[in-house]
């Protein structure tokens, strides 16, 4: 992948997980041009699952700064001249890599990019576009009742466990719709109760679930729905998406009255 992104003949790349499926009519040009308006990173500092993916990225880059746990983030832009300063940073720094760190520790490239990009805004002041938002902090702090109900819903990133918080606690609903609102997150990993995880991505602009396939799901965004809502609410059943297709109904008719 950095190969790959490092020779790129565009300045950006967006990189897609493969288990990813598009569920509303999307354009990934538009993604981009949302995200790179006002890009951001999302850490978690202190977090659980960090310390061991941050340490080979902290060696590659020369760098050991703690700038925390960096793969909240799922979908992933890239900019060609950044990876390109990151590929002349790692060849510098190669005669003291910590080889067999790369044999202990997992290392993931976006891991190394954005702490190489947080790396330079604290010490050279370069990057500043892009802000860096702690996931703890946009939760509300460690005693708030929304990053209590996120925190105690299993393993992974603050926000990659998102989704099953939201079915656990419904009373956070709101809150969860709100920070997809403000960064315009166009991703999302669904868990749990097909229909919230529908309402969810009608309410927000997410139009990409990732990670966790969901079939009903997968049926409605593969229908017309989009083009013809009418025909395809006819024909949910045949197409195994029913259960959607009546809550889709009842909210319309909750909506109306």
């Amino acid at each position: 992948m950095f190969g790959v992104l490092n020779g790129a003949s565009t300045r950006f790349s967006l990189v897609m997980d493969a288990d990813g499926f598009i569920f509303k009519p999307m354009s990934l040009a538009h993604i981009s041009k949302i995200y790179l308006s006002s890009p951001y990173i999302f850490t978690a500092h202190g977090w659980s699952v960090g310390r061991d993916m941050i340490e080979c990225a902290e060696n590659l880059t020369g760098s050991f700064l703690s700038t925390g746990y960096t793969l909240e983030i799922m979908h992933w832009i890239y900019d060609r001249e950044i990876v390109s300063d990151l590929n002349k940073v790692v060849l510098s720094q190669y005669p003291t890599w910590n080889v067999p760190m790369l044999f202990r520790k997992p290392y993931f490239f976006e891991v190394a990019y954005y702490h190489f990009i947080m790396s330079n805004q604290i010490l050279y002041r370069k990057y500043m576009e892009y802000r860096v938002v702690d996931v703890r902090t946009l939760l509300g702090g460690n005693f708030s009742p929304l990053f209590q109900a996120v925190t105690s819903s299993g393993s992974g990133g603050m926000i990659e466990r998102i989704g099953l918080s939201m079915i656990k606690f419904p009373k956070i609903y709101n809150d969860i719709i709100h920070i997809w609102k403000i960064f315009q997150i166009p991703f999302y990993r669904p868990e749990g109760d097909e229909r919230v995880q529908l309402d969810f991505v009608l309410d927000t602009d997410a139009v990409v679930m990732t990670n966790n396939f969901m079939l009903g799901l997968y049926r409605m965004g593969m229908s017309d729905y989009w083009k013809n809502p009418q025909e395809a609410l006819k024909n949910a059943e045949k197409q195994g998406w029913k259960s959607l297709a009546d809550h889709l109904k009842n909210r319309t008719s909750q909506t109306r009255n």
